[in-house]
């Protein structure tokens, strides 16, 4: 990793709003501290994981998962 990804992760890392990152399959491949305490888990019990799976319980949650895929904006609230 050089000193330009270092900072960025850092960055990514420190930044006081949640960030989930997932793949074209919608499997978690990343996210950052906010998240975790949001979703008051870590990472590593998550990681692989599908959208569908870690938002079960979530209203709403196809609707939106929808929107973004079709417009593929991301979401923010």
């Amino acid at each position: 990793m050089n000193n330009i990804e270092a900072r960025a992760d850092l960055h990514f890392e420190n930044l006081f709003t949640a960030v989930l990152v997932f793949d074209q399959d919608l499997r978690l491949c990343r996210m950052n501290t906010a998240a975790e305490n949001l979703l008051i888990t870590s990472f590593r019990k998550i990681a692989g994981q599908t959208a569908v799976e870690i938002f079960a319980g979530s209203p709403g949650f196809m609707e939106n998962l929808g929107r973004i895929m079709t417009t593929r904006n991301h979401l923010t609230e």
